[in-house]
């Protein structure tokens, strides 16, 4: 009606008080409900109720968390799996089943008590066999026939995608190759140290041999005691730094310091510190 005879509005909520309800996935629908509560807190005569309906004692535990301590991860090495667990409950949950599942099979199942107000942190082990190269997905979840799976089931469970690949592909350009023994070339400390690491599929090149690398190929490049580099090649090395790809660069006595302050110093993605020395490397003379 035009002029409502009752002036006062009353508003009651009827809540369990968990947040879940509250939020919204959809970034617009939360503004316009945000704002919406704001109109009505501001009306005069408004009053607001909140009911609690929820039950003082009710259980809901939460996986908060699920991620891969390795830095790296590849086929054929075991994956570290951190799941972090949170009981929101006033009671402690004995034996509460977590399940690591991996590409939608259950791959292990642990019971642990969940004390509550505290995190809880479960540790699991997984290794990619050699043909599983490619893309996969953890599932850290609580069991749901367990007796004591509770809702909302939204917090149940935590998802994380992966990539495996068979190992980190490595090109490294050789400034100084000499005779190409891995002990005499600039190259060859970084060889031996990448290879024996297991993470690393090693290739080096002499640098007049650098430009016929197809450099996509690669998730990592180091330029060990490289005068410079032919401007089209920069470029590429440009793209792959900026399309994600690792780069280490090794300075030597045969290096071009007013090249790479020039212009390496120029390219996105790729940081000149501190301006490269001009004196001599091995004797220390300007």
């Amino acid at each position: 009606p035009d002029a409502p005879k009752n002036i006062d509005r009353k508003v009651y909520f009827f809540t369990d008080m968990q947040r879940y309800a509250w939020e919204y996935t959809d970034e617009k629908n939360s503004r316009r409900f945000a704002e919406l509560m704001k109109n009505l807190s501001h009306m005069p005569s408004t009053w607001f109720h909140i009911i609690d309906v929820g039950t003082p004692d009710s259980s809901n535990r939460a996986i908060l968390d699920l991620r891969v301590s390795n830095k790296v991860v590849t086929s054929q090495r075991p994956v570290e799996i951190q799941v972090d667990l949170f009981n929101f409950s006033a009671r402690q949950a004995d034996r509460q089943r977590v399940q690591l599942l991996v590409d939608g099979q259950v791959y292990e199942t642990q019971i642990i008590p969940i004390p509550t107000g505290y995190v809880v942190t479960v540790h699991f082990k997984y290794t990619f066999g050699k043909s599983d190269v490619g893309p996969h997905l953890f599932e850290a979840r609580f069991d749901p026939q367990d007796a004591q799976y509770d809702s909302p089931s939204v917090d149940n469970h935590r998802f994380l995608a992966v990539e495996v690949p068979e190992a980190i592909r490595a090109l490294l350009e050789d400034g100084e190759p000499k005779d190409g023994k891995i002990k005499n070339r600039e190259t060859g400390t970084l060889d031996l140290a990448l290879s024996s690491t297991g993470y690393f599929n090693v290739q080096w090149v002499a640098t007049h041999n650098f430009g016929e690398q197809e450099l996509e190929k690669y998730d990592f490049i180091a330029l060990c005691n490289v005068k410079s580099i032919r401007s089209d090649l920069l470029e590429k090395l440009e793209e792959f730094v900026e399309r994600g790809g690792g780069l280490f660069i090794s300075l030597g006595n045969q290096i071009d310091p007013g090249w790479y302050n020039e212009e390496m110093a120029q390219c996105k993605g790729i940081v000149v510190d501190e301006p490269t020395s001009k004196r001599c490397l091995k004797c220390g003379e300007a």
